[in-house]
Order: C-alpha cells, then sequence, then structure tokens
C-alpha cells in the first residue's frame, strides 16, 4: 500500500497530548493549530497498511519541550 500522511492538531492536558483533529490537507491543520491557545502541536503522522511509520512535530506552540 501507499502511505499516507495525516496532520494532526493536538494540545496538552495535564501532562498528555490529546488529539484534537486531524486532517489530509497541511493548509487546513496548520489554520486551526494556529487558532487554538497555547500548548498546541502540529504533528505530521505518516501510516502505512494502518500502522505507523513516521512522526515529524512541525509546530510546538507554548509547550515545554518535551513533554508527552
Amino acid at each position: 500500500m501507499t502511505p499516507v500522511e495525516q496532520f494532526e492538531v493536538l494540545t496538552l492536558n495535564g501532562d498528555r497530548w490529546e488529539l484534537v483533529a486531524a486532517f489530509h490537507e497541511f493548509d487546513l491543520a496548520n489554520e486551526v493549530a494556529r487558532n487554538r491557545s497555547a500548548n498546541v502541536r502540529l504533528v505530521r503522522r505518516t501510516y502505512e497498511n494502518g500502522k505507523q511509520i513516521s512522526e515529524d512535530i512541525i509546530l510546538d506552540l507554548g509547550a515545554t519541550r518535551g513533554g508527552g
């Protein structure tokens, strides 16, 4: 199968990152992430055959680095 890219917006809740929304389009995910309050991440994840094969943090606003 062809790898599938997904952009996820996460927010920090206590000491855990929680999924807010997921998109196939970067521009939409980026806009949603930038319109949220502090402690937000935009992550690009790549899946193949239903399994995650990579993860890249694209944007990390207001959060302490290294959390979760």
